[in-house]
C-alpha cells in the first residue's frame, strides 16, 4: 500500500502505513522445522542438526484454529512431477 501512496505522491500516507507495518507484532519462534523429527531452526540448512536427515527442513506456516488463534504447521516439501505432454531431452521417446 505504501508504494501505491508514493506513486500517487502522497508520502505522508505512505509513512503512516509503513509505521503501522513496523509496529505490528512479529511472529515468535523458528521459521523452519524438520519434517522428520520436528526440530526447529532459525535458518535453513541442507541437513537437520538433530536427526541428520538431508533436505527435510521446511517453512513453518501459520494456520488458524476455529477460535482464530494462529497455530503452526509444517509444510511438506513439494516433489517435482514431470509434465507428461512433453518428452524430456534426457529421456528416450
Amino acid at each position: 500500500m505504501a508504494c501505491l501512496y508514493i506513486r500517487k505522491g502522497d508520502t505522508e500516507s505512505a509513512l503512516i502505513i509503513l509505521q503501522e507495518a513496523l509496529n505490528r507484532a512479529r511472529p515468535v519462534g523458528a521459521p523452519f522445522a524438520c519434517t522428520a523429527c520436528h526440530y526447529e531452526a532459525r535458518e535453513w540448512s541442507g541437513r537437520c542438526q538433530a536427526c541428520g536427515h538431508w533436505n527435510t527442513l521446511a517453512h513453518v506456516l501459520p494456520s488458524f484454529s476455529d477460535a482464530g488463534q494462529p497455530r503452526e504447521s509444517v509444510r511438506e516439501p513439494v516433489q517435482p512431477h514431470p509434465y507428461p505432454g512433453i518428452a524430456s531431452p534426457f529421456e528416450p521417446v
